[in-house]
């Protein structure tokens, strides 16, 4: 992991558990990481991912959840947004109220890589994979990003970033027990 900004502050990696724990108090923060195009980060930026789910409470089967869906973000980012050694970021946004967890999650590619998609063609394919999933699903084990995505989440979204590359972003409400 490259850098770590808790609500716009850079902290070490010394004692994530405690820097995060104490950002995770309040009821609202955003946190930035920035971290090398290449599957090695990948890992350790799950593991700061399961760090603040379990901050937060969340339960197990919403936490697997949750990081199957920034790992499929992060891995999509690697694999078909950004040239290996580049810089990748995922942002989470999370407001911790009362009754409810609203997550916001974001991932930014540098659109560098093979066959850059643009959000136009994001939203294209998004549609046609909803559309193929409903006339044809036929298997439990029959996956693709769109579809494990957007059946976990409130919304999926896209957005050009400034580097020419792909934002893509989820938001989800978790509601308290």
């Amino acid at each position: 992991m490259e850098e770590l900004y808790i609500n716009n502050v850079l902290l070490s990696h010394q004692d994530k558990k405690k820097n995060l724990r104490n950002f995770i108090q309040k009821n609202e923060f955003k946190i930035n990481f920035i971290y090398d195009s290449d599957f090695k980060s990948a890992k350790i930026l799950r593991d700061y991912i399961e760090v603040v789910w379990s901050l937060l409470w969340i339960d197990t089967k919403r936490k697997s959840r949750l990081i199957l869906i920034t790992d499929e973000m992060n891995n999509n980012a690697i694999e078909y947004g950004s040239k290996k050694w580049e810089k990748n970021c995922m942002r989470l946004e999370i407001k911790n109220k009362k009754n409810e967890i609203y997550i916001r999650i974001e991932t930014e590619d540098n659109g560098s890589w093979i066959n850059p998609k643009s959000v136009e063609e994001m939203e294209k394919m998004k549609e046609e994979k909803i559309v193929d999933w409903f006339k044809n699903h036929q298997s439990i084990r029959w996956r693709w990003l769109f579809l494990i995505i957007l059946n976990l989440v409130d919304n999926l979204y896209f957005k050009n970033n400034e580097r020419g590359g792909l934002i893509v972003g989820i938001e989800k409400t978790l509601f308290k027990d």
